[in-house]
């Protein structure tokens, strides 16, 4: 018998062990669980609104292909826990977790999101709450999940947009960027190429800088492949290095595709291709100053680049295209970076997106990343509650 256990006996006291804990959850998962109970939430919102207005059917179908892709793994239908499509699991706060404080607020807050009753007004408002509150979580969530949580973000205010535009109602509120925790730069960077990228001066292309102790050496941001439905890694996983030079070879091709689209249409859509192609050279010199601060490799700048093969016909189309092509890039950089970096390519995600549905593009559940709908898991039946995600 030990010492302590004849000193407790000896005085009369039982010894009992303290039960352990729930682990508290991470930002991430805190996170993710905010998001997908706001998909349910507002899905049934528009579920509900689906009958007296045909545009709410769409948006019914994309916070289901949301919720599925954000709901913790392996709850479906044959896990045996379940939960109406539409209705929101217990919140954080009530489980006794804590979530963070941008993903505190109940899928309830917004009045009147609940009942037949719902009006066309909270729906945008709620859409475009949340879409706030998922891009301003995915500038601190692990890489994978801020990722996801972007995408989700990114639709989620086009859709709002949507609505607003079609229910003639007042256009939501533009998200503000991402607030992030400032990331020191590289420090094997000398000081004149810090200062370049401070200062958002683009690199000289066709390589690495000559202050970056040597060619593709990139000071890495976090990489996670997330605890989503939707973050499949891709059959090469992209690296900071690799994403920035993908990024600016994106912008460095639509440069030149704007630059001839904008003398190929009409005034009024050339005006627009105009104004598009100045947001793209703006972007163009950050992916470059962003490129320096990490030492990540420049592609050399081509004389001209293959236009798409639809530009001849149909340039506006053909700009929609290669408008939703670049999505994956900012998708991929968003995962793999941090700080100020990722702050930009939320927002260069969401600037691109938009740019996509303007060239009248339809919009898609997921922007930025690589997944087939039907691919993704069902919601869980109706038969048992669903347990909050751990």
């Amino acid at each position: 018998m030990s010492l302590v256990a004849v000193l407790a006996l000896g005085v009369g006291v039982v010894l009992t062990p303290h039960p352990e804990q729930d682990p508290q959850p991470t930002f991430s998962e805190a996170a993710l669980a905010a998001a997908y109970e706001d998909a349910m939430s507002l899905g049934n919102s528009a579920r509900l609104l689906q009958a007296s207005a045909a545009e709410s059917g769409t948006t019914s179908e994309l916070l289901t292909t949301q919720a599925r892709a954000l709901q913790e793994p392996g709850t479906s239908q044959e896990s045996g826990t379940s939960q109406e499509p539409g209705t929101s699991s217990p919140s954080a706060a009530s489980a006794g977790t804590a979530a963070p404080a941008s993903s505190t607020s109940s899928p309830d807050a917004a009045p009147g999101m609940q009942g037949r009753g719902v009006a066309r007004e909270d729906l945008v408002t709620g859409l475009s709450s949340s879409a706030a509150r998922r891009l301003a979580d995915a500038a601190q969530a692990d890489g994978g999940t801020g990722r996801l949580l972007a995408a989700v973000g990114t639709a989620q205010f086009l859709e709002a947009s949507r609505l607003a535009n079609a229910w003639g109602l007042a256009a939501p509120t533009e998200p503000a960027s991402p607030t992030t925790t400032p990331i020191a730069p590289d420090p094997q960077a000398t000081p004149e190429a810090q200062e370049l990228a401070a200062a958002g001066a683009p690199a000289t292309s066709g390589g690495t800088p000559e202050a970056c102790p040597s060619e593709g050496s990139v000071a890495e941001g976090p990489v996670d492949e997330g605890s989503s439905n939707a973050t499949t890694p891709t059959a090469t996983p992209a690296t900071l290095g690799t994403a920035l030079s993908a990024a600016v070879g994106a912008e460095l091709e639509a440069v030149y595709v704007y630059q001839v689209a904008v003398t190929r249409l009409d005034p009024k859509a050339g005006a627009v291709a105009g104004e598009l192609l100045a947001r793209h050279q703006d972007a163009l010199r950050t992916a470059e100053a962003n490129s320096v601060l990490h030492c990540a490799t420049i592609p050399p700048r081509e004389a001209g680049y293959r236009l798409p093969a639809a530009f001849a016909s149909e340039p506006a189309a053909a700009l929609g295209d290669l408008e939703s092509e670049m999505l994956a890039v900012y998708g991929d950089l968003i995962a793999v970076s941090d700080g100020d970096t990722r702050a930009w390519a939320i927002s260069e995600l969401l600037a691109t997106a938009r740019r996509a549905v303007a060239w009248a593009i339809p919009p898609v559940a997921l922007p930025g990343i690589d997944v087939d709908p039907t691919a993704l898991p069902p919601l869980p039946s109706p038969s048992t509650p669903t347990p909050l995600p751990k």
